[in-house]
């Protein structure tokens, strides 16, 4: 075989690309089909750049004789082999290829203090991605920039029928948290795929790669819809890391502009965009967390049904801009709800909260009086979000702001005043980036090795006697955390090497689509263990390597 082989050979990269685009598909849609599509481009890369010319010597006829069946298997072996030596020669031959490649290196070397190898062999499993993809993308057929165009279009075609599907879900089926619409892959790494394609699609706009109007058009519109979802699912972090993202371009494009007229434009719209949200969230934390002086001689005393109604300014708190606690006839509410639904008054709902708690606040929030009349007017969907531990009907919204916000709300009231976590997700994290630090100065030099990493975890949680129930006691739920806690400082170090350097040498910042997604990507990471699924893992590992090598004119590599 000659070395000038060319690396875009037409008839295996057109198979190659397809699996790529099946894997690009399944990143949002199937992690088997990630599994599945890792394999089809293993195969398929270790026939590139074989010299296939011996084939036209065999006939399907002749591979029925044993010694020529026998003769076949071996020649192929040979070719395959020999092209695998090329191919390992060009990977070495690539720094930014070895480098990124290495972070799979860093978790091997953590094997040798490691005590779990039970959890460190399933690590390293679902971590095959961050050698795998550098190695298959560098070494394989090279994408070129109209290949790589429709490829990202496959993956945005994937995202959007993602969204279509987790919608109809929301809208039809019985759902009582919004991130629970997310059925194939987690919602947090789903809403990193709808990020990224947001502004790829912004991309393909801006740089007319599409030069009908329609579809112009059809474009911003899948923009809006894409935007609207991460609203329905309620995606924090997705909206968090979108808002922040179109800063850090608004920034970048304020720097490069000459007209002064449209930088001092950018400029404002730069501060417009975060004090604007600042602003609309203070009014809401305000209206949630004060509620209008009352005079006690103006409520009623009895109910409907003749129950003496406790009027409690101080025990319930206030939430929706009332106190929780007036009109309240616990025995009214405990009869009447203890008919309507299987679930005691006494007892506790489907996430393990006082029912009653919830029940209380879950009237309050409609409006309603906590008695028998409050409680007959619930509808049979309330009653069983009720059970299912939703206690704000607010939060039954399809599209609110309100419903992010008042949760954060409850949850840092709950954390500040009480001391207790649980009830927020993001007072959580906290507590995870609490623990991380504790565990980084006990273990700063090397770390706990590649499979401790969840007993450490659960060992300083007890020592601490965390407040955190244990169902909730996760990981750093940030990888920058969790590399440093695992590999200690010089791990750290490294990790940060191989985000940083090869972009820098290779000038990849440079390249729209590379910077975005490894803009997103570094973004997440502050707010999860991106790294830690087989979701996350696989998005970042393969957009990472298809972006960094993708695009370019492809040369012939001697």
């Amino acid at each position: 075989m000659q070395l000038t082989a060319k690396l875009t050979n037409i008839k295996n990269s057109t198979l190659f690309y397809a699996a790529l685009g099946l894997m690009l598909a399944s990143i949002p849609l199937s992690r088997f089909a990630m599994s599945i599509s890792q394999f089809a481009l293993l195969g398929l890369w270790c026939w590139h750049l074989t010299d296939r010319s011996y084939l036209t010597s065999y006939t399907p006829a002749s591979l029925l004789n044993p010694v020529t069946l026998l003769r076949f298997i071996v020649q192929s072996l040979t070719e395959i082999y020999t092209a695998f030596i090329i191919k390992l020669k060009l990977f070495i031959g690539n720094k930014a290829a070895l480098i990124i490649a290495s972070l799979y290196l860093l978790h091997i070397i953590g094997l040798l203090y490691t005590s779990n190898f039970d959890y460190a062999a399933k690590d390293l499993r679902v971590k095959i991605p961050l050698l795998l993809a550098p190695l298959l993308l560098s070494t394989g057929p090279r994408p070129t920039a109209v290949i790589q165009k429709l490829l990202l279009s496959v993956f945005i075609a994937a995202v959007f029928a993602g969204t279509l599907i987790s919608a109809y879900i929301l809208f039809y089926g019985n759902v009582s948290d919004p991130r629970e619409i997310s059925v194939f892959i987690s919602h947090i790494r789903f809403s990193l795929s709808i990020c990224l394609s947001i502004f790829i699609l912004g991309y393909f706009i801006k740089a007319n790669q599409f030069k009908t109007r329609w579809i112009k058009a059809c474009i911003a519109l899948l923009i809006l819809w894409f935007i609207l979802f991460l609203f329905l699912m309620e995606s924090t972090t997705g909206l968090i890391i979108s808002c922040v993202t179109l800063l850090i371009i608004l920034l970048n494009l304020v720097l490069k502009q000459k007209r002064v007229i449209l930088k001092i434009l950018l400029a404002a719209l730069i501060l417009i965009i975060p004090l604007s949200g600042f602003y609309y969230v203070r009014q809401l934390a305000t209206e949630f967390s004060n509620a209008k002086p009352i005079d006690f001689k103006d409520l009623d005393k009895y109910s409907p049904s003749g129950s003496y109604y406790i009027n409690d300014t101080i025990n319930f708190g206030i939430e929706n801009g009332q106190y929780i606690g007036l009109y309240l006839a616990r025995p009214e509410v405990r009869e009447a709800w203890n008919k309507r639904s299987s679930f005691n008054y006494d007892g506790l709902d489907k996430h393990g909260q006082q029912i009653s708690n919830t029940i209380i606040r879950f009237l309050s929030s409609k409006g309603y009086r906590k008695d028998k009349e409050g409680v007959l007017r619930l509808t049979d969907n309330e009653v069983h979000y009720i059970e299912d531990g939703v206690a704000n009907a607010e939060y039954l919204k399809k599209i609110s702001i309100k419903s992010i916000v008042y949760q954060f709300i409850l949850g840092y009231n709950n954390y500040r005043d009480k001391g207790n976590p649980n009830a927020s997700s993001a007072m959580q994290r906290f507590e995870f980036w609490k623990t991380s630090l504790l565990m980084i100065q006990k273990n700063w030099l090397l770390g706990v090795g590649t499979g401790d990493l969840p007993d450490a975890f659960k060992k300083q949680y007890e020592e601490m006697d965390s407040p955190l129930d244990k169902i909730n006691r996760w990981r750093s739920h940030n990888q920058y955390l969790s590399i440093f806690i695992a590999f200690g400082i010089f791990g750290f170090m490294w990790f940060i090497f191989t985000l940083l350097y090869p972009v820098i040498i290779s000038k990849r910042h440079k390249n729209y689509y590379y910077a975005i997604f490894w803009l997103i990507a570094m973004l997440s990471m502050l707010a999860e263990d991106t790294l830690e699924t087989q979701d996350g893992v696989t998005f970042f590992a393969f957009f990472n390597a298809f972006l960094f090598f993708s695009g370019d004119k492809v040369q012939e590599q001697e």
